[in-house]
């Protein structure tokens, strides 16, 4: 999401717009960038909790004087209640799962609440993914002539497929043999939402059964970080999974790699699944996936799956592992099709929505 907002902000800001991007936090370059302005929110005891409610009021603050100006505001699902756009992202009453703490279920309902409200007084809805739309209408009664879909844009340049020398040399140094496949997993490991414990289970068993050589990538952390090395450790796949914590080189991990599971039980979309498609990869990826829903109905079998379906998982890797090239050939040509959803071509799409033809003719 962070990134959507930062493409966005610098498209509009090279057409001479004015952006005002209200945040906790901003990197250098778009702090430095012509035409935009950012306000800072602070986030007392570093709590992204405590600083809601901040964001909220700076937000709307900002939102009044550009409105007087008749400007178009622009705010992320429920961080701030203002009735223009709302381009969300992700939606909490989705995201729901069994347990957690009463400080959990406490925050959990403010931003229910918020999300709520700030969905419903919205003008226009703009969300990344068919499922999201038809969410917005089942929860929340937004009328489908009020909401767009817009996919999320890629970096081409970052995410491509990488020549066979350079991938050769990758291996190499991340120690991967000829025989070997490499498959990663990126998300946080805060809960099991992003499904790494039906991934876990999977790979225990092809390991226990054998003829199981092969190697899986996790990038990411979370609460739940320690809990799987030391199932790692006690299962005996310390070498088998290398868990790379907090990882910043996305690209190299995916040239890397030869696929790349997303077993989310709810993912309004997944950045992570169409960098991997970008690069080449095949993705195996869950039907409960925003982004699942642009494979083309030919791929859907071969690649959407049940997050919940152990055994399903379990024999579509299996075939992959016994037959790699024929899961490449067929991502191929949707790769190719993904890499065309650029930055700049979401933010034509969306900036067609900001302002219609009909506005632009009298301007």
């Amino acid at each position: 999401m962070d990134w959507a907002n930062r493409e966005m902000a610098r498209y509009f800001a090279a057409k001479g717009h004015t952006v005002h991007l209200v945040a906790f936090t901003a990197d250098d370059e778009i702090q430095k960038t012509t035409n935009i302005i950012f306000h800072a929110v602070p986030k007392p005891l570093n709590s992204y909790f405590l600083g809601f409610f901040l964001l909220e009021r700076y937000g709307q603050s900002w939102a009044r004087k550009i409105a007087a100006e008749h400007g178009r505001v622009i705010v992320n699902g429920g961080n701030c209640v203002w009735g223009d756009i709302n381009w969300v992202h992700y939606l909490h009453v989705r995201a729901q799962t069994a347990g957690g703490s009463a400080w959990e279920k406490f925050k959990l309902g403010i931003f229910l609440r918020k999300e709520q409200e700030a969905l419903q007084s919205a003008k226009v809805v703009i969300t990344t993914a068919e499922s999201n739309r038809r969410d917005l209408q089942t929860y929340f009664k937004v009328p489908a002539q009020n909401t767009h879909v817009v996919p999320i844009g890629i970096d081409a340049t970052l995410f491509s497929p990488v020549e066979t020398l350079v991938r050769t040399q990758l291996r190499t140094r991340w120690k991967l043999r000829n025989d070997q496949l490499a498959i990663c997993f990126v998300g946080s490991l805060d809960n099991d939402r992003k499904g790494f414990d039906t991934l876990y289970r999977v790979w225990k068993e092809l390991h226990a059964e054998g003829g199981w050589n092969h190697q899986l990538y996790v990038a990411g952390t979370g609460s739940q970080l320690a809990h799987w090395k030391e199932a790692a450790a006690r299962d005996g796949l310390t070498r088998s999974i290398q868990f790379l914590g907090f990882y910043r080189d996305i690209p190299q991990l995916l040239k890397v790699c030869d696929a790349i599971a997303v077993p989310s039980r709810y993912e309004p979309y997944s950045l992570a699944a169409q960098e991997g498609v970008a690069t080449g990869l095949p993705c195996f990826i869950s039907q409960t996936c925003g982004f699942a829903d642009q494979f083309p109905p030919l791929l859907r079998s071969q690649f959407v799956l049940d997050p919940n379906q152990k055994n399903e998982w379990k024999k579509t890797l299996r075939d992959w592992a016994q037959h790699p090239n024929r899961y490449h050939a067929a991502i191929k040509p949707f790769s190719q099709t993904v890499r065309k959803q650029s930055w700049e071509k979401m933010a034509e799409q969306f900036d067609a929505i900001l302002f219609p033809t009909a506005q632009r003719a009298t301007a």
